[in-house]
């Protein structure tokens, strides 16, 4: 696909993404056009305890690399903002589904390219993603997936330790 038209879809969904979350503060980085990138912050609002006393309300940031899309999905990575690492389960909400995968440390759904490269699901196709994602096919649902995990109480228990 070309790669104009790539990004031109790409800021439209961060644009409509950003006035859907602009009430829960999601925080959106430049879009890195030679990464062909860009990372959301998201905070919870639900205190998970640190200490004894102490309440902490965890920051996630999920990278989306966009080479491909819409044709595929975005290939959807979290990053630990604190220590900037990658690949550990400190990066990833503890939430009580299979949506965050927990052994692979991915997001475990057709709108995640990761899904497919890590081969999650050998019988998803790569090439259906769009009717096989549901509703989950833009970013702005996606991450109201993300942000609705954690901050339901009954789901959410902060960070993968």
């Amino acid at each position: 696909m070309n790669k104009a038209v790539v990004l031109a879809t790409v800021r439209s969904e961060i644009e409509e993404a950003k006035q859907y979350g602009e009430a829960y503060n999601w925080i959106f980085s430049e879009i890195d056009e030679d990464k062909q990138s860009f990372t959301v912050l998201l905070q919870s609002p639900i205190g998970t305890p640190v200490g004894s006393e102490t309440q902490i309300r965890e920051k996630f940031l999920v990278e989306f690399v966009f080479d491909g899309y819409p044709a595929q999905p975005y290939l959807i990575n979290f990053i630990d903002p604190a220590a900037n690492d990658r690949g550990k389960r400190t990066c990833i909400p503890h939430c009580d589904d299979s949506f965050f995968n927990q052994g692979r440390l991915v997001i475990c759904h057709q709108c995640n390219r990761g899904a497919y490269v890590q081969g999650l699901h050998p019988d998803w196709d790569l090439s259906a993603w769009r009717s096989l994602a549901g509703g989950l096919t833009d970013l702005k649902w996606i991450l109201e997936v993300i942000f609705s995990r954690i901050s339901d109480p009954t789901k959410y228990h902060g960070r993968f330790k």
